[in-house]
């Protein structure tokens, strides 16, 4: 059961927990939105770049960004070479979008690197778990390694799609989700050992268990699963019963957050949903901030939500648009623990501290 707060009833909160939920149900005039939040200034903008605006003449057109490192003086950005502000947002126009890295100057947003054009819309980059470089999937299956310098080395094509990738340090393994909800399991010299079907849908993160050796995976068709890494075995196979399902992470306190389309953050607890927090629009991202215990989440429509681990909202920040201009990564400062950077596909680069 969990505790509601007098200052929880005061203030006409965007969430609510799954307990207090029924409780509230009696009344008419409950509102689940967040013009009356009484901020607690919990959230500060340190830092904020268009990286469209200063490279327009540089880029020759707009990006959509989709995945961020922190990299030193630079962030490497992943990026879609589309401009989603003028052109449709179909699958056609996306299946035929070349992809690009760029490497981007923190304080002036200058662009001093860049990839050769690739297969598709780069959506996860991250550091090379089993050697140097980086990282790089894309929309349409291609996956790369590309070095420092920018340079790229194609690895192959995998799962018709690149969404979740995660690692395995116990077992030196290389998971990747794949759109056909297949997944990929590679050893250190990005050889496949073995894949597991998994879902009838893209597995669109990866989350590694506690115990090192099986993986949690989100599916587009609502389920949950864990996957044993050595074996392929399927551990849970769990219906939320909400719209698609989209990021994991683990919380301090033991639980999952659980991210997805329609509208909700699921908190489970022993394989058991225990809360259930409603947000204004679909989730697109979730990261654990455990210097404060506080979870941070994104949407599809650019906001930025802070809430404590009994899901009370404590804080939020949307950048001023009128279109959908989701947030899909957030990553903590390499320099300064405190602060995270969040990347909007409108090409905004935002340092917040929190």
């Amino acid at each position: 059961m969990c505790n509601i707060s007098k200052e929880f009833f005061q203030n006409e909160y965007e969430c609510v927990t799954h307990d207090a939920l029924s409780w509230f149900s009696r009344f008419e005039n409950v509102s689940l939105l967040v013009d009356n939040l009484d901020r607690r200034n919990t959230m500060r903008t340190i830092l904020e770049i268009d990286v469209n605006s200063v490279n327009r003449e540089k880029l020759g057109s707009s990006v959509s960004t989709y995945s961020l490192l922190d990299d030193g003086d630079t962030f490497l950005l992943g990026c879609g070479l589309w401009d989603r502000e003028n052109m449709p947002h179909s699958n056609a126009i996306k299946n035929a979008t070349p992809g690009i890295v760029l490497r981007v100057l923190k304080e002036k947003g200058e662009i001093v690197g860049k990839t050769a054009q690739l297969g598709n819309i780069v959506y996860p980059l991250i550091v090379n778990p089993s050697g140097s470089g980086y990282f790089a999937g894309c929309r349409t299956g291609d996956a790369y390694l590309v070095q420092a310098d920018l340079t790229v080395v194609h690895l192959g094509s995998y799962g018709e799609g690149v969404y979740g990738v995660e690692y395995s340090h116990t077992l030196g393994r290389f998971l990747i989700g794949g759109r056909d909800g297949v997944l990929y399991i590679f050893d250190r010299d990005w050889q496949i050992v073995c894949t597991v079907a998994v879902s009838d849908d893209r597995l669109w993160n990866l989350h590694m268990d506690r115990d090192g050796r099986s993986v949690w995976a989100t599916s587009y068709n609502r389920r949950l699963y864990r996957v044993d890494i050595a074996s392929g075995e399927i551990l849970v196979n769990m219906d939320l019963g909400a719209g698609a399902l989209t990021y994991l992470q683990w919380l301090a306190n033991g639980e999952l957050a659980v991210g997805c389309f329609s509208k909700k953050i699921f908190l489970l607890c022993d394989g058991k949903v225990t809360r259930e927090i409603l947000v204004e629009s679909p989730v697109c991202f979730l990261r654990n901030i455990p210097h404060c215990g506080m979870l941070v989440a994104t949407g599809y429509r650019g906001q930025v939500w802070l809430f404590n681990y009994n899901g009370v909202l404590q804080d939020k920040f949307l950048l001023d648009t009128k279109e959908n201009n989701p947030v899909w990564v957030g990553v903590f400062s390499a320099s300064q623990p405190n602060q995270m950077i969040f990347a909007w596909a409108n090409g905004i680069v935002r340092v917040m501290e929190i």
